[in-house]
């Protein structure tokens, strides 16, 4: 185990006597530019929860990287979340050149395939109890239904009037506000799904379980915190487990819920319940509202369905009928054939892997438009980052992320709320949206810059993390901060490395 606080030490030890050591993701990632100048080698490495190295650019994922052995191992419930790219940074470690640039989720397929072991519930002498899967339709109430139709029919007029320059990004803007009327309508308050969860809960409460309740929204008029105050009127006993509870305090959460008989009901975000609890106390799970990504919806249903649970397991899984949350169904389905693709033998046909930006467009009946000419197709510049001014950094950033593949939005700089551009890119695996503060100076970004960036991704589970490109360096509190959270560092070196990589631009100094 780790000893004090010298890492590096740590991580070079080689004496007879120390055979295992174990050290975390955080610890590690601290030394992440040191390990990329070291030679020494591990027999083996094993890393677990290896979906957390599933962001390529990241300081963990980096430092991993960095790591050698003669052999490497990964361990994950979760190898593909969001897309094939998941997948490929984890190969990234484990076999360094495998995949290459490829991103056919067959192609992809096929070469991991002698590099992976997967264990099956039905493969092993594992005897889980019965699971019960049904999604529940829901009938909105007559003011949610008005709220509804009167903003996807509206929000689908603005789409249209956008012409040839709207984006994936637009849309998503819609299907967030539906999501939300679906959950609770803002104009009456009236919420169907509230109305048919009390009513289960009743059931759970009065045969002394427990239930877990998840969903994508924290916020009082939608979310988590909104189910917490009507449930405690209703003289339910109800823990909460969400971004806003601090890390220091989840533990003490799930001893109570597991343990306190008074306690009936769980309130979890996905972000925060999708890997690593074990609540097999309860034996209910619902899902208040879907998840894009099947992956995430199925873990949530095994922190309860998963060795320990004596008891038949009822998944509920909520939707409402004629409305974006029915279509939604049918792209669950297509992006759990990108799994089976990539992860299963068993191959659907091409045209059915996840979603696609046409597949986005066409809930609404919307083409997609024909994509501008973007900057990225320009030759490589020399860049003195000295001389530039903030804009010209924001838009060197701009660049990089175009190169990727991203759509890129400059956000106006008296109105951006802290954030300099929102970068966003659809793959099979679904969508990537990116938010990313630019600060070019030359004294190293400090922790109230980061929690600043955190209060923004944080509060709204639709931003996949936030990126913090910076022409300097961070500060040792910055660093410790972002750990464990949706959020990139890209520093100086890594932003000149990232750029040259992708033939953005070359520096010169002075």
């Amino acid at each position: 185990m780790l000893p004090g606080t010298d890492r590096q030490f740590f991580l070079r030890i080689g004496t007879p006597n120390v055979v295992i050591k174990i050290i975390n993701y955080e610890a590690i990632a601290r030394e992440a530019e040191w390990l990329d100048r070291q030679l020494f080698s591990h027999d083996l490495i094993i890393i677990d929860e290896a979906q957390r190295i599933k962001n390529p650019i990241a300081k963990t994922s980096q430092a991993v990287r960095s790591l050698h052995a003669e052999r490497r191992w990964a361990l994950t419930g979760t190898p593909l979340e969001n897309s094939v790219d998941d997948v490929c940074s984890i190969f990234q470690f484990v076999k360094p050149g495998l995949i290459g640039d490829t991103t056919d989720p067959r192609v992809v397929s096929s070469r991991i395939a002698p590099f992976m072991l997967r264990r099956r519930t039905d493969e092993v002498d594992i005897d889980l109890p019965e699971k019960s899967e049904q999604d529940c339709e829901i009938e909105l109430t007559g003011s949610q239904r008005r709220t509804y139709d009167q903003m996807e029919s509206e929000g689908v007029v603005e789409l249209n009037a956008k012409g040839d320059s709207i984006t994936v990004t637009h849309v998503f803007a819609l299907i967030t506000k539906l999501r939300q009327i679906c959950n609770c309508d803002p104009v009456s308050g009236d919420s169907a799904k509230l109305e048919r969860l009390l009513g289960d809960l009743e059931e759970v409460r009065d045969s002394g379980r427990k239930a877990l309740v998840f969903s994508q929204f924290v916020d009082e008029q939608y979310g988590l915190k909104h189910l917490a105050k009507e449930l405690q009127q209703a003289d339910y006993g109800i823990l909460e487990l969400h971004g806003d509870i601090k890390q220091s305090q989840r533990e003490a959460v799930k001893e109570r819920f597991q343990k306190q008989r008074d306690i009936h009901v769980l309130l979890v975000s996905y972000k925060v319940g999708g890997e690593g609890l074990n609540l097999q106390a309860a034996n209910y799970v619902f899902l208040f509202d879907r998840w894009f990504n099947p992956a995430v919806e199925d873990q949530a249903v095994k922190r309860v369905h998963r060795i320990g649970q004596a008891n038949k397991v009822f998944i509920r899984k909520f939707y409402c009928e004629d409305t974006f949350e029915e279509r939604i169904l049918k792209i669950l389905a297509r992006k759990r054939s990108l799994f089976r693709t990539v992860i299963d033998e068993a191959c659907p046909e091409p045209d059915s892997f996840g979603l696609t930006e046409e597949e986005i467009f066409s809930l609404f009946n919307l083409s997609v438009r024909p994509k501008r000419g973007t900057p990225k197709s320009s030759p490589k510049v020399k860049v003195n980052l000295e001389g530039m001014d903030p804009l010209q950094f924001e838009e060197l950033a701009a660049r990089l992320y175009e190169a990727q593949g991203y759509t890129v939005q400059l956000t106006p700089r008296s109105h951006d709320g802290g954030i300099d551009l929102i970068a966003e890119r659809i793959s099979s695996g679904g969508r990537e949206r990116v938010v990313a503060q630019c600060k070019h100076q030359q004294a190293n970004v400090g922790r109230p810059i980061l929690q600043q960036l955190w209060g923004i991704v944080s509060s709204d589970q639709s931003y996949s993390r936030g990126d913090l490109v910076t022409s300097s360096g961070f500060t040792s509190e910055a660093v410790a901060f972002a750990e464990g959270k949706r959020l990139t560092l890209i520093d100086r070196a890594l932003l000149i490395q990232l750029a040259r990589q992708a033939d953005v631009a070359d520096f010169t100094s002075g």
